[in-house]
């Protein structure tokens, strides 16, 4: 591994110098009590900047070298700037604890007369003594290194050199890569079968950019190079150029390269400006040019980028830019099409691969095929992973004849990965070389967390605050700081998405074994009984074993440790164990003990003055200890899980507690949380009538970020106490929640309380319930909540007016109101985010995509507010339980051209002499006892190719389905019938290809005969259905059931009035039931008992029995025993029960 990666990648330059800030602070705050100490002190912030740029000039000389005693120097220095910095953090927490402990106000500066050695004494020396020690070791270690720097050995570190590409491919064969060469040919000739990329907004150039991305080594110059060299291109393009960028954006050196790539003649030293002349005339006299830009790095260059593409600007229309880079933002500056994000390959294409690469045409021995397939999937789909080791295995190969099973084996297990010349981790080292420093610790510490390990963004930025790794900057919080990190991260790949959740985050397989090679000599992560490998140095460590009983071992040697995480269960209980780890481990920064056998925190916890992470969540402590309460340097808190009864009295003495991950009943648990002014999150504020828990804690609490939830209002005991909240104060708070208790609101006071409520205009989201006042807050105001996305109402049946709310809503939810209208979203005098023209005027639209309009006992028309010109976007509209509307104007709907969800239900009055019309974009659909609205079905539901769902309840006019409509409905997978007592035929039915739910009940007059299958083997086979709900079992006998071929599905009897079901023979009801896996009755009040044979049902798997109380008789013991598990009985007879 190369030397370099281990010399200051810990130390990002910011950190070095925060520290040596801290140092001067202390300097010029106490310099005037002792001159040894302010010399001390001016010493040992001389020696941490001296160390900062030692270390900083050993990386750049170090990046490509291989010579231990640097290595070993730079560790030495490391483990001085370590020291240091828990010297100063022992001094930063006297200080802290002197303050608070004696009611000073935290961010006043130091008064005390008292001397530095009075008040920071340590319990372990003289002062004056320790900095002196620590001082002169760090500078002795700078020095030691500057000299070894300085001497004969720099001339023998070698200078990376600047990686070059060129057009030819540089591999035989391209394997797993034809759909993605074929999608961008697509993109670059066009006619040729259409794009599987869409453009961005059009260029105004004459060309396009198309970006490759992807990360490290996967293979994006490559593709590149495989497209640029097809004949079709060739021949599509008479211009071709390439150009490798790498690091270096240099507009005129690009510009020269570009020229020699299109005319194959060397450039003399010519002004830029004549080389743009060159390039601009030879672009122009060609018919269409195709340029590759490889390697692109540098993501800050958008004027040089222009400045680059300025003669471009004049090649003909359908000219082409290829750019490959290792940075999502290069897209970004760059692209004017979504980029073409390059995937790892498969394992069968990797091992094709490495096959082709380590034995050409020549067959792969039987004894190595197995450890080759292994060995191919270990390499997680890098094509230059494969390179390497094809190149490693050749190697061996020449100089042994031919290579063995054992060879094989070694080479994957070790040397594939520690290799220090054209290694399998070297481009990926290249890569992390040109991290900025404060990116290089973050991603290195990682490496003590599992691989694949699912993280989310505020623990990540949570682990890196507590190891201070992010700088503080000023106006800016510390977590937005983090997050900006992390997106940085996966810009280039050494993060990526989870692919089940975009809110988590792991790291790739090979960038993990990365970050294991860069740090493994201060991060360990514990993975078996043994232990003995682990480095005296480790700094870091974590534990993925399975029952391990790490009270037998000797981890507390590594007394230094800053960072202790157990991500496996451990035993026995660790109660013994954490008891010496607190007295041990005094200078630990994360300590992760989640689901952990622990029982309570020992006193000894008071000792971790250092600790900023604490995680205990999900083990059995129900008590927090009061020395708990002297961790002030404590920043996050996870006690999620675990039955607390209380919270020690000292608990709001936490200032710096950021993050308390508690469930939201015990926060109201914890009295004047007012004090910990760090909080940036709180779920949940109950209002109460006393001390400690009213309204003005949440005062100074200016830093909340995300939601905060006041509940119940009504406490609040008198006016112009709302205004103690402050509220207007968290400029950081994105969503407000406003609660009354259902039968607590006061008409008139209720109205005042709300007006002192007033949010910070940067609030994003609203939510106000059981309010009971008549009128809208003042700054309920387009003006004063200019950002506001999402307002929810609910169950303010007094409140009848609300003003004009801003175009740039997106969510409007209004339940249980008495408004008889709608408030407006639009004025023509207002500045909308878009504009219609309509009649002589210009309308303003809305951003608005939901509505949801419930319990409006006043609304009589939305006429007027349900107008496609001014909801241009909009996707889901609820109309519910409104049941004095009288119109909403129907045939508009079809105008709604991005409406997907629309529901209307229980607005009996609603009438119109217009047909009912939806868009083409629907995908749900919902009437319910909607007057005569339903008399549009089913003509209503003709070409709707994207429906997915459709529930018809309480339609009184609907007769019939036809398969005529159903077989256009080809998305169509649930369909729902309730209650519709005209309807006569589904005859459709087989129509639905897609069908997996359908449920009808409460339709007695269907004729069955309309639901016989079409006799086509074909239509019967395709039928996708899973589930069948149904209320009565005789009329389906014979035809329906017995014409499905489905390989499986559950039926469910629901609210079935029958008193015994399937009554017949019982050879009949086999055959009609034997696919069925799974069988629910459920409220069939009426049952007195199942049929016998239910036991001869060879594919049940589970049955469900709930709410049939009447069933007399029991299960045959057969039946159960066969189930076992997936036999499920609630809420019956107590026959069937026992």
């Amino acid at each position: 591994m190369s030397t370099g990666l281990t010399i200051g990648g810990w130390f990002a330059q910011a950190f070095i110098q925060t520290l040596a800030d801290k140092a001067s602070s202390y300097f010029l705050q106490h310099s005037w009590q002792s001159y040894d100490l302010a010399h001390d002190l001016r010493q040992l912030s001389s020696s941490l900047k001296k160390a900062r740029a030692v270390l900083c000039r050993a990386e750049r000389k170090g990046t490509a070298n291989m010579h231990d005693d640097l290595a070993t120097l730079a560790a030495e220095l490391r483990g001085a700037v370590y020291d240091a910095e828990d010297l100063l953090g022992d001094l930063d927490y006297e200080t802290l604890s002197r303050k608070i402990e004696g009611g000073e106000a935290v961010d006043s500066p130091t008064s005390s007369p008292s001397s530095l050695a009075d008040i920071f004494s340590l319990g372990n020396g003289d002062i004056e003594f320790i900095l002196r020690e620590v001082g002169d070791r760090l500078g002795q270690a700078a020095k030691k290194l500057e000299d070894f720097l300085n001497s004969e050995h720099d001339q023998m570190l070698p200078v990376e050199r600047e990686r070059e590409t060129s057009s030819f491919l540089t591999v035989p064969k391209v394997f797993g890569r034809e759909d993605k060469k074929k999608a961008i040919i697509e993109l670059l000739l066009p006619g040729s079968g259409g794009a599987s990329v869409t453009p961005r907004d059009p260029a105004e150039a004459s060309f396009s950019v198309l970006p490759i991305i992807g990360a490290v080594g996967v293979g994006k110059t490559t593709l590149a190079q495989y497209v640029y060299n097809d004949p079709r291109v060739s021949e599509h393009f008479n211009l071709k150029m390439w150009v490798c960028v790498s690091h270096s954006f240099d507009v005129k050196r690009l510009t020269k390269q570009m020229i020699e790539s299109a005319t194959g003649k060397m450039q003399d030293d010519l002004s830029l400006d004549s080389l743009q002349v060159i390039l601009q005339r030879k672009v122009m006299t060609s018919r269409r040019f195709l340029l590759v830009l490889d390697d692109v790095r540098r993501e800050d260059d958008s004027e040089e980028w222009q400045k680059l593409c300025a003669p471009l600007r004049q090649g003909h229309q359908g000219s082409m830019i290829l750019v490959t880079a290792r940075s999502r933002r290069v897209a970004d500056v760059m692209g004017t099409m979504e980029p073409i994000h390059l995937q790892s390959l498969s394992d069968d294409d990797c091992w094709k691969f490495l096959k082709s690469r380590a034995f050409g045409p020549e067959a792969v021995p039987s004894d190595l095929e197995a450890v080759g397939t292994s060995m191919a999937a270990k390499l997680k789909g890098s094509p230059s992973a494969v390179i390497s080791l094809a190149g490693q295995l050749s190697r061996l190969s020449r100089l042994n004849g031919r290579t063995s099973v054992g060879d094989w084996r070694r080479i994957m297990n070790t040397e594939m990965w520690e290799s220090q010349q054209d290694g399998i981790m070297e481009p990926f080292l290249s890569s992390y070389q040109y991290l900025p420093g404060h990116l290089k610790q973050c991603f290195s510490f990682c490496s003590i967390f599992p691989k694949q390990y699912p993280f989310n963004q505020r623990e990540l930025v949570g682990v890196w605050m507590a190891q201070g790794f992010i700088a503080p900057q000023e106006n800016t919080q510390m977590e937005d700081v983090g997050t900006r990190y992390l997106h940085d991260l996966i810009d280039k790949f050494f993060f990526e998405y989870t692919q089940r959740d975009h809110r988590q985050y792991i790291i790739p397989d090979l960038m993990h074994e990365l970050a294991h090679l860069i740090s493994r000599k201060e991060c360990f992560m514990l993975q078996d009984k043994r232990h003995h490998g682990m480095p005296s140095t480790i700094r870091h460590l974590s534990v993925c074993a399975e029952n391990m009983e790490l009270n037998k071992l000797n981890i507390g040697r590594n007394s230094k440790l800053r960072s202790l995480l157990i991500f496996k269960n451990i035993m026995p209980n660790l109660n013994l164990a954490i008891n010496h780890w607190f007295d041990q481990f005094k200078y630990i920064r994360l300590l992760n003990l989640r689901y952990c056998k622990i029982d309570e925190l020992p006193k000894s916890i008071g000792n971790l003055k250092h600790l900023r992470y604490l995680d205990i969540s999900s083990t059995r402590i129900k008590k927090l200890p009061e020395m708990l309460c002297v961790l002030y340097n404590l920043q996050v808190l996870n006690i999620w899980g675990c039955s607390l009864e209380s919270f020690p009295e000292g608990f709001t003495k936490l200032i710096n507690l950021r993050y308390l991950d508690v469930g939201v009943n015990l926060i109201s648990k914890i009295t004047k949380i007012g004090r910990l002014t760090s909080l940036q999150e709180l779920q949940q504020f109950q209002v109460l009538k006393k001390d400690g828990h009213r309204i003005g804690e949440l005062k100074d609490l200016s830093q909340l970020r995300k939601r905060l939830h006041i509940k119940n209002l009504e406490n609040i005991e008198s006016e112009g106490d709302a205004c103690q909240a402050k509220l207007d104060n968290k400029e950081y708070m994105d969503e407000l929640f406003l609660e009354w208790s259902p039968n607590g609101s006061n008409f008139a006071f209720d109205t005042k309380v709300l007006e002192d409520l007033r949010p910070h205009q940067n609030l994003k989201q609203l939510e106000i319930k059981h309010y009971g006042g008549d009128r809208s807050p003042s700054w309920l105001d387009r003006n004063l909540l200019p950002y506001i996305s999402k307002l929810h109402i609910e169950n303010c049946p007094n409140l009848k007016d609300i003003p004009c709310l801003p175009p740039v809503l997106t969510e409007l939810r209004l339940v249980d109101l008495g408004l008889d209208t709608l408030p407006c979203l639009w004025d023509e005098g207002s500045s909308g985010v878009g504009s219609s023209s309509h009649g002589n005027g210009s309308i303003k639209s809305s951003s608005l995509s939901k509505l949801h309009v419930e319990r409006f006992p006043r609304l009589t028309s939305l006429e007027r507010w349900l107008l496609p010109l001014y909801l241009p976007v909009i996707k889901s509209i609820q109309i519910i339980d409104c049941e004095e509307l009288l119109s909403v104007r129907p045939e508009r709907f079809e105008s709604f051209v991005h409406l997907e969800d629309l529901n209307i239900s229980n607005c009996p009055k609603l009438t119109s002499k217009e047909k009912l019309g939806l868009p083409l974009s629907i995908k749900r659909f919902m009437l319910d006892a909607c007057g005569d609205l339903d008399k549009s079905l089913p003509t209503c539901l003709e070409s709707l190719t994207s429906l997915t769902v459709v529930k018809l309840c309480r339609c009184q006019h609907i007769v019939y389905l036809p398969q005529r409509i159903l077989g256009e409905l080809t998305s169509l997978e649930s369909l729902y019938i309730l209650d519709c007592p005209e309807i006569l035929s589904l005859g459709g039915l087989e129509a639905l290809t897609s069908l997996k739910n359908l449920t009808i009940l409460k339709c007695r007059v269907i004729q069955i005969c309309e639901l016989v299958m079409s006799n086509d083997a074909v239509n019967r086979e395709r039928m996708m259905l899973q589930e069948l709900e149904i209320d009565e079992t005789t009329s389906y006998k014979l035809s329906f059931l017995c014409n499905l071929q489905l390989s499986s599905f559950a039926l469910v009897i629901s609210e079935s009035a029958e008193s015994e079901l399937f009554v017949g023979e019982e050879a009949d009801w086999l055959r009609i039931l034997r696919s069925v896996e799974k069988l629910w009755f459920k409220k069939c009040t009426n049952l007195q008992s199942l049929p016998i044979w239910l036991s001869s049902l060879t594919s049940l798997k589970k049955l469900w029995i709930t709410d049939c109380p009447n069933i007399n008789s029991p299960l045959d013991n057969a039946l159960r025993t066969s189930l076992g598990d997936g036999l499920y009985v609630n809420s019956c007879g107590p026959i069937l029960m026992g």
